[in-house]
């Protein structure tokens, strides 16, 4: 059996089960955000341990799982028959034990995924969100090149920083880039450029700023077990996509075509890879205009039908095959 953890409406994911399904490939699924809670009874003795799960009325042991594909997710949200308006208690008592029961919750899950680390796997719940920051120091210490960076809170630390940046600078998000919604319409934070300094305070909250690469075209490349698959994306011509890609014009779509980086790079990419314990994720990388690739980052759970539909690298299946190997391996 294959154990799939995902989260709902991820068609990535769907399109990898149409090809374990057409294989009559056994697995199950777990939406992470699902409102079917998981329940589970763990069993710890001298003899060993056994893990039982409960998803949609399918109760499965752990040690039936051939193979694991963490696509993405998150803690496990376990069941609970707790009726909270019924404690006569004070709304703080309330919280602590809401803060409480989830700390135990999250103990169990954390086991649970500590339990499968054994299992034939692609990526992990432990490498899923790698830390921005490390993982610029540990590519440029695999011989990457890296933009020149900075994180601070201070606009004179700022000011200094872009005198000494001939290209410009621009500002993103230290961990992941903020996306929601509400009633009034959906909202993003990009990459921008720091044009002018009047309207900032003299300090501010932690913020990351990078000096401007000057981009001939951007690389994303999906990296799985040592393969790889790269996609230029021609975005600089384009005013509304020149800085950051995903502001995505729909009217005048950026050239996406098939590319194949050097194995200089690639080598620098598996050394990278390995220290971070990864065995797939997509890539970001700039190539400059003085012929140099620049890397920025590595998305472990980030979309790859963006690189596999363009290029015709058909990636669902490729993936598919991994899991399908993993099921029929002893």
């Amino acid at each position: 059996m294959i154990l799939i953890f995902s989260i709902q409406g991820d068609g990535s994911t769907s399109d990898v089960i149409d090809w374990l399904a057409s294989k009559s490939i056994d697995f199950i699924r777990i939406n992470i955000d699902d409102k079917d809670l998981v329940k589970t009874q763990v069993e710890i003795c001298d003899e060993g341990s056994a893990i039982t799960l409960l998803y949609k009325n399918r109760a499965f042991k752990l040690d039936e799982i051939k193979g694991v594909w963490y696509r993405r997710g998150g803690y496990f949200k376990f069941y609970n028959s707790i009726n909270w308006s019924s404690l006569e208690v004070s709304n703080t008592i309330k919280n602590e034990l809401r803060t409480d029961l989830w700390n135990e919750s999250k103990t169990v899950a954390t086991f649970v995924y500590q339990y499968l680390e054994n299992k034939n796997s692609i990526n992990s719940f432990f490498t899923s969100n790698p830390n921005k920051l490390f993982l610029l120091e540990t590519a440029a210490s695999c011989g990457l090149k890296v933009p020149k960076t900075l994180i601070t809170s201070s606009k004179s630390d700022l000011r200094k920083f872009i005198n000494t940046s001939p290209n410009g600078v621009v500002t993103k998000g230290i961990n992941e880039s903020l996306h929601f919604g509400d009633d009034e319409g959906f909202y993003s934070v990009y990459t921008e450029v720091i044009s002018n300094l009047n309207d900032i305070p003299e300090s501010f909250f932690l913020s990351k700023f990078q000096e401007k690469v000057n981009k001939v075209f951007e690389i994303r490349v999906f990296y799985f077990f040592e393969e790889f698959y790269s996609m230029a994306i021609f975005s600089q011509k384009n005013e509304q996509t020149s800085v950051d890609f995903r502001k995505y014009d729909e009217k005048k779509p950026n050239r996406c075509v098939p590319y194949e980086l050097p194995n200089q790079e690639k080598t620098k990419i598996i050394k990278l890879m390995n220290r971070m314990n990864l065995n797939s994720g997509s890539l970001d990388l700039i190539y400059n205009d003085k012929g140099e690739f620049v890397f920025l980052e590595i998305n472990p759970i980030g979309q790859f039908s963006m690189t596999s539909v363009p290029c015709n690298y058909n990636l669902e299946k490729i993936i598919a095959e991994k899991l399908i190997e993993y099921e029929r391996c002893n």
